[in-house]
């Protein structure tokens, strides 16, 4: 609950949780970002459209039903999915998703981690250092998972192909950049137009982005989000009444837990970012 003392927001770093709330924390790794306000068709670039250079990058036939196990073994070898194959990982993530509460109860022991941000090789070196999930270790990915770096794919395709073999075991919650309009500017749209020619990629994932739950509750006190609270929610019953499969809008209660950073003040200021507090 917003105003109840016994529950915190987790820091935006990676910690592992036992039984002990943590700090507070927000988006600290974008400072200069702004909210991207605009039209979210995609304009794909005919020039680019045709080329495909992800083809050769890729070792499992398109045609075949997914094999979830060889795909995470391939993946971890940066050797990205098919286009085919993505739509695939996308449906079972999604059909994972629709069952997931907006503010998801987890229990502890869980690792917490902030933002990855397409640095595939940060999150090869942080399951190495925290544990496998196929080893039984628990995970809270708070958002940003794309973006910025230059394998937001192979990022968002390990997350999800995690997500889908062990569904309890990794939970995904949304962060301000899984949104059509952000992807479009910072780099994931572009990444994709350039790994496979086209923008269905793309497509498929910011659908799946619309189903991923806003925060986590870990042993009913810490309460994990990406951003920060909102005047608009006092209490967590209120996060259950939020439409999350939608674009994150760009003002309201939605919005805030998205992009609010949290201060050491005594009310509520507006954020120099355009949205949020």
């Amino acid at each position: 609950m917003a105003t109840d003392s016994d529950t915190t927001i987790s820091e935006e770093t990676t910690t592992t949780v036992t039984t002990e709330p943590i700090a507070s924390d927000s988006d600290t790794t974008i400072e200069e970002e702004e909210v991207i306000i605009g039209d979210t068709s995609p304009v794909l670039d005919k020039s680019r459209e045709s080329i495909n250079t992800n083809v050769n990058n890729t070792t499992i036939s398109s045609n075949k039903q997914l094999d979830l196990d060889r795909s995470i073994l391939s993946i971890k070898q940066c050797i990205a999915l098919s286009e085919a194959e993505i739509k695939q990982l996308c449906q079972l993530v999604s059909d994972v998703l629709m069952e997931e509460a907006n503010v998801q109860p987890i229990l502890s022991p869980v690792t917490i981690c902030g933002d990855i941000h397409g640095q595939f090789f940060d999150i090869l070196e942080l399951l190495r250092i925290g544990g496998q999930v196929e080893e039984g270790q628990r995970y809270i990915f708070m958002g940003d998972f794309v973006d910025r770096g230059y394998h937001s794919v192979e990022t968002l395709s390990l997350l999800f192909l995690l997500k889908a073999r062990y569904t309890s075991s990794i939970t995904l919650l949304r962060g301000n950049h899984e949104s059509r309009q952000v992807t479009r500017v910072y780099g994931f749209y572009e990444e994709i137009l350039t790994k496979y020619g086209n923008a269905n990629v793309w497509r498929y994932c910011t659908d799946v982005f619309d189903l991923l739950p806003i925060g986590a509750l870990v042993n009913g006190t810490i309460f994990c989000v990406h951003g920060g609270l909102s005047p608009d929610i006092a209490t967590l019953d209120h996060l259950s009444m939020i439409d999350r499969k939608q674009e994150i809008p760009h003002a309201g209660a939605f919005a805030d837990l998205m992009w609010s950073d949290p201060e050491d003040i005594l009310t509520w200021g507006v954020s120099p970012r355009g949205a949020g507090w």
